[in-house]
């Protein structure tokens, strides 16, 4: 698991002693004359005790660290306020580029934004989600700069990773650092999951009885295990796509017992793996004729198929202009700046500053790989080909982004079972489509890069002291 994970028992404050902030970064525990920030005091001197061995043996992408992130309360009413507009936003996105796309037509959007990206499915056209909600569930990325700015470095619309493990998280480390949650005051996260659970659920008038499974990713381990915590917890089956068929009334689940006819998908698998039919043929996750079933609405998939457009690292350089023609508001929580080069005086800005920017594709694919968990915000260190990025740019200009380099801030991290010592992170923070709009999970994951790799850790968010409480914490 993590390093903690040899940890003798004692209280936290024990393992500050010598914790110092690095170099230039913010750190999120100290406050500017050195001692730990009021917030925080409540952890300090709760024990931290060993893990046992049946929570060691769940296959992760990163190891657990039990030391948590706490979010200050004014910041994290800023943040959820910014993730709930941005939630609108991106599903407005969603319905205009699969429907009459006008930001095309009329508000002069780049027509290759959309056109050249993989995660475009025309295919998936004139699709009607339910409600008019295309994303279900969307995951974000946030970093904070040395001036203490949050920023948002990553918005995952197709298939988000992380639900599963954050509830995890929470159930462990409740049991590491035994009745903190209840002495800082941590918000439960059980009206999250229900109210996502129940909008799922819910049906047309008149629509027929069926399960809910989640369509995973079973060649990626990591993504499994995510969807098997998340199932666990949604009380739902996790299936892959050969367990799944699809018959003239709908999408069916071959159980022992016969088929049994499924309602809703929540699809762990992204979006051109869905339907080797009439997507990616050399995909073998997915359930062939998926799409033609939902176009017919024999079933609700959550996100909706394509939905991964509207996800790029090119589409962060439009939302603040498209916050602005769509709701005329201003974007709340700013994106990492970013230069699309498929724009010609964004590429040779890019091009005249490859030694201060941090290139990258425009159009990659979401997934569970550490550099889509733990982005990269500083340049690559050393000589770079600086003659082979000019002609890759100058030759498919439009798959390629400028972004600002970003010193992260810094929180605490295990190191050596009995001390802490700060280390870069970010935040994975989670918002649902319910029946009252999206709303934010109170806490997610903090993802430290340390030595040893990347660290998973639990977020925070308090509402003051209350009794003990049982249930999902």
């Amino acid at each position: 698991m993590s390093e903690c994970s040899t940890a003798a028992q004692g209280f936290i404050r024990r393992a500050l002693l010598g914790y110092r902030q690095s170099m230039g970064a913010r750190d999120e525990l100290l406050g500017s004359d050195g001692n730990a920030l009021p917030r925080w005091a409540p952890l300090l001197d709760k024990p931290i005790v060993q893990p046992s061995g049946e929570e060691t043996d769940t296959a992760r992408p990163w190891q657990l660290d039990p030391f948590p992130y706490i979010a200050d309360p004014v910041e994290w009413r800023a943040i959820e306020q910014g993730l709930l507009q941005r939630s609108r936003l991106l599903n407005a996105l969603v319905a205009d580029f699969y429907g009459p796309q006008g930001l095309l037509r009329k508000h002069g959007l780049p027509p290759a934004l959309l056109f050249a990206n993989p995660g475009y499915l025309p295919q998936c056209r004139g699709y009607r989600a339910r409600g008019g909600v295309f994303l279900n569930l969307i995951a974000f990325d946030l970093g904070r700069s040395p001036d203490g700015q949050w920023r948002v470095l990553a918005n995952h619309t197709d298939a988000p990773v992380g639900l599963g493990y954050a509830l995890d998280n929470r159930i462990v480390t409740a049991r590491l650092i035994p009745d903190a949650l209840d002495s800082v005051g941590v918000a439960p996260l059980d009206g999250f999951f229900d109210a996502f659970a129940n909008t799922l659920r819910e049906r047309e008038p008149g629509a027929r009885d069926g399960a809910s499974v989640i369509l995973s990713d079973v060649v990626h381990q990591g993504s499994y295990a995510d969807h098997a915590l998340l199932g666990r917890s949604l009380g739902i089956a996790v299936a892959a796509g050969s367990a799944l068929t699809v018959a003239p009334a709908g999408v069916q689940l071959k159980t022992p017992d016969g088929p049994e006819p499924v309602r809703t998908i929540i699809r762990g698998v992204d979006s051109p793996s869905s339907d080797p039919l009439e997507l990616s043929s050399v995909s073998l996750q997915g359930t062939p004729g998926l799409l033609a079933s939902t176009a017919q609405g024999h079933v609700q998939i959550s996100n909706a198929i394509g939905s991964g457009a509207v996800g790029s690292r090119a589409m962060a350089a439009f939302l603040s202009g498209l916050c602005q023609t769509l709701f005329n508001e201003s974007l709340m929580l700013p994106d990492l700046a970013t230069w699309w080069c498929g724009q010609p005086v964004e590429a040779a800005h890019v091009a005249a500053h490859l030694d201060t920017l941090v290139v990258s594709h425009a159009f990659e694919r979401e997934g569970p790989a550490d550099d889509e968990m733990f982005p990269r915000l500083l340049p690559a260190p050393g000589a770079i080909d600086v003659e082979g990025i000019q002609r890759d740019i100058a030759h498919r200009p439009y798959d390629y982004v400028g972004r600002e380099p970003m010193l992260l801030s810094t929180m605490p991290y295990w190191q050596g079972g009995h001390q802490l010592r700060p280390a870069p992170f970010t935040l994975r923070l989670f918002a649902a489509a319910t029946g009252d709009g999206y709303r934010l999970m109170p806490g997610g994951l903090a993802l430290a890069a340390t030595p040893r790799g990347i660290v998973s850790k639990d977020v925070w968010v308090t509402d003051g002291p209350r009794p003990p409480a049982g249930g999902r914490r």
